[in-house]
């Protein structure tokens, strides 16, 4: 049989081809899964004392933040060499070389035969056409239980050498990933502690001062001014236009909600999702704000900011500083006030959701080095957001490739070259 033949099969709800020397089967012929148990709450432990207990939601942090421990010894476990994947609740999330106890709602898989790579196992059950029969054949509504969807599991399966070819191009991958994901984590840690070191000692430094801002005492440069934010800047409002008149909305001025910014933990800002019109501008209570305005969140997530780089407006859930440019650099003024965040949040007040007024802005005291001095820090602290930047992009660039990969290694779209052909 020619390597370049192909025959079609049914995989999930798609016909697609696949090379005629690869294998069509449901995956029970060559694993089989064990559900775990539920040692319940009375036989949690200290961390010391048991073994870990891996929850459905455990599966899905890689930091173990909330991973708890029992004392049970005779419960179904997980070990070096096993994956997990998870069919309760938020299906599909799958796991390896975890060593601990597993709740109901996963299933360990294990190998029945010697006809398949477990590596290779691990990234079939992360590919999208998997993922789909467990989403389609999936019951209930409100929680989803999806181990009626295994018997619906049909598989290609190629040769066992080039099941670990596959795999361990996969595997090459996610190491890269993972590597970048250690220079993320360590260059945010850096910023950290740059952050906490610059924005209260600077640079050059030999003697210093004890101030108060809020209920925190911090020791600053000697020469260092502390002023109120009204005395270096001027505090502005936003405003929503009304929804229900058409004229004033799909114009031309960029409006920044907070939905903008609250997950891209950006600096700057040229586009934004809604755009308002000049009679919007004329008529509501919204402000056309210059490039350069610090715009920090002043309800709900509380501290976060961003720089607009082309004249733009707001809705009112921002506090929008226009920095006097003698006294006060727009980019320092934007990480000393994220650093500030649980003292902003000290001084919001509401019933129904946290504000924090123009009124509580004008008053803030910041440090004030001088204008030189305020720059320097703030391009150190850019530099680092920048590289911090690059290696996301890369990452999600990795991560593209993975998912192309994935999709045509696993179907024979694209062969890979083996030694020999088993």
């Amino acid at each position: 049989m020619s390597e370049n033949e192909y025959k079609k099969i049914q995989l999930g709800p798609k016909e697609i081809k696949i090379p005629k020397v690869w294998q069509y089967e449901n995956i029970t012929n060559y694993v089989k899964f064990k559900k775990g148990s539920e040692p319940g709450r009375k036989n949690y432990c200290d961390i010391n004392k048991g073994i870990p207990f891996y929850r459905v939601g455990d599966l899905s942090n890689k930091n173990n933040d909330y991973l708890v421990h029992t004392k049970l010894k005779n419960i179904p476990r997980s070990k070096k060499g096993d994956i997990l994947i998870s069919l309760d609740g938020s299906l599909g999330i799958v796991r390896k070389d975890i060593e601990g106890a597993y709740s109901s709602g996963i299933r360990k898989v294990k190998i029945r035969n010697n006809k398949i790579n477990y590596k290779f196992v691990y990234y079939l059950l992360k590919s999208k056409f998997v993922q789909t029969i467990l989403n389609i054949y999936s019951i209930g509504t409100t929680i989803k239980h999806g181990s009626k969807s295994i018997k619906y599991m049909k598989i290609p399966v190629p040769p066992k050498n080039e099941q670990k070819k596959i795999a361990d191009i996969l595997g090459s991958v996610d190491r890269a990933i993972e590597k970048t994901d250690e220079v993320i984590e360590k260059t945010e840690k850096l910023k950290k502690g740059l952050m906490q070191k610059l924005l209260t000692k600077g640079i050059g430094h030999d003697e210093f001062k004890e101030v108060r801002i809020g209920p925190k005492t911090y020791e600053i440069p000697e020469e260092w001014e502390i002023l109120s934010l009204k005395k270096v800047s001027k505090i502005k409002g936003g405003g929503t236009p009304q929804r229900s008149v058409k004229e004033y909305w799909e114009g031309k001025i960029p409006w920044l909600t907070l939905s903008n910014i609250s997950t891209k933990n950006k600096n700057f800002i040229s586009k934004t999702d809604e755009y308002i019109t000049e009679k919007a501008l004329n008529e509501s209570s919204a402000k056309l704000l210059p490039s350069g305005t610090i715009m920090i969140s002043s309800r709900a997530t509380i501290g976060e900011g961003v720089i607009n780089r082309v004249p733009m407006t707001t809705n009112q859930g921002f506090v929008n500083i226009i920095c006097d440019k003698s006294k006060f650099y727009n980019l320092y003024g934007l990480y000393l006030l994220r650093s500030f965040k649980n003292y902003l949040i000290s001084l919001a007040g509401g019933s129904t959701f946290l504000e924090i007024s123009k009124k509580s802005f004008r008053n803030i005291d910041v440090f004030i080095p001088k204008i030189k001095e305020q720059k320097l820090i703030a391009n150190i602290l850019l530099n680092i957001d920048n590289k911090i930047k690059k290696e996301k992009k890369y990452k999600e660039k990795l991560e593209r490739l993975k998912k192309g990969l994935m999709q045509k290694l696993l179907t024979g779209k694209i062969r890979v070259k083996t030694a020999n052909s088993e």
